[in-house]
């Protein structure tokens, strides 16, 4: 009782909640942006798996660049994301999933789309691309999911890291499209996600305890506890 009550003089309470909360109103709120343009994305053709080599050469080969402009449509839906400043899927993550494959998805054909600008020498569009990715990632920084996380650091915000820093490596983007990568890019980088991912982890643990001291051993402890490989 007197190491809980010092974890949560620090951290907050230990109650494992099913959601974040939604902060602010709807109109403010990242994820019905994404979800919505999650709905539009297109699948690489032939792949069963989404995958793109992050080491994408110059010029974009021609059937990425038909990737990224077949998911147009969801790109510009995303772009809504600049706009707005608080995300929460608001779902309980004990039933509910994220429509992980989506996002990874529409995050890659962002990244293309700004090769694709630098190209160009739109370098302002092309930085303008990074800061929508930058801000459909950011969505990820209040849940508080250990896979989330990792989808945040490896599958989201990484490739718009890359392109950001072909872009400012190859072109000379404007101030003003300079400040707004600052801004997202910072936004990025809090809260700490591996902090944010380990406390969901104590919470959970906590709650197996508080249940096991109540004799309420259910399949979910049991496979929480033990290897899955042991009989059910």
């Amino acid at each position: 009782e007197a190491e809980i009550a010092r974890f949560e003089a620090k951290y907050g309470s230990l109650v494992e909640a099913p959601t974040a909360g939604l902060e602010g109103p709807p109109s403010d709120n990242r994820a019905i942006v994404v979800r919505a343009a999650t709905e539009l994305v297109v699948r690489v053709p032939g792949q069963t798996y989404h995958f793109i080599d992050p080491r994408v050469g110059s010029p974009v080969p021609a059937n990425l660049r038909a990737f990224a402009e077949a998911n147009r449509d969801a790109i510009r839906v995303a772009g809504g994301v600049r706009n707005r400043h608080e995300s929460n899927w608001n779902i309980d993550y004990r039933r509910d999933m994220l429509p992980y494959e989506p996002i990874r998805i529409l995050s890659d054909a962002i990244y293309l789309t700004a090769l694709m600008h630098l190209e160009a020498g739109r370098s302002d569009d092309a930085i303008g691309d990074v800061v929508t990715g930058l801000g459909v990632a950011a969505w990820l920084r209040q849940e508080r999911s250990v896979v989330i996380q990792h989808l945040w650091m490896s599958n989201v915000s990484w490739p718009q890291f890359n392109a950001a820093r072909d872009i400012l490596a190859r072109s000379e983007p404007s101030p003003r499209a300079l400040a707004e990568l600052a801004a997202l890019l910072a936004e990025d980088r809090a809260p700490e996600p591996m902090l944010a991912s380990i406390l969901d982890e104590v919470r959970a643990t906590n709650a197996i305890f508080a249940r096991m001291e109540n004799g309420d051993i259910d399949p979910g402890i049991v496979s929480y506890i033990y290897p899955m490989t042991w009989p059910s």
